[in-house]
């Protein structure tokens, strides 16, 4: 893997030979903050210390799963979703 790897909205600057830092390309407002600090162990287990509240695994088989996962819930939609319809009977007969 090359020293930076981006996708659309986040990038992976590596550190040292085993630590990376996740940044967030797209807000200006998040330029100069790490979005998490990625370490590959001697087992090559990707562990992912999350420097905001995110919902995520903080354990990966990759550097790009774990790229991908942050990408994925960045991506999801927001706000509220039309109502569910929930079917009307008329009530048994007596």
């Amino acid at each position: 893997m090359s020293d930076t790897t981006v996708t659309r909205r986040f990038g992976l600057q590596r550190v040292d030979e085993h630590t990376w830092m996740i940044e967030h390309l797209v807000s200006a407002a998040h330029e100069t903050d790490p979005v998490g600090h990625v370490t590959v162990t001697e087992d090559d287990q990707v562990e992912v210390t999350w420097d905001m509240p995110v919902p995520l695994p903080v354990i990966y088989a990759t550097l790009e799963d774990a790229l991908q996962s942050l990408e994925e819930w960045a991506g999801r939609p927001r706000g509220a979703t039309k109502p569910i319809p929930i079917p009307h009977f008329p009530p048994p007969p007596h």
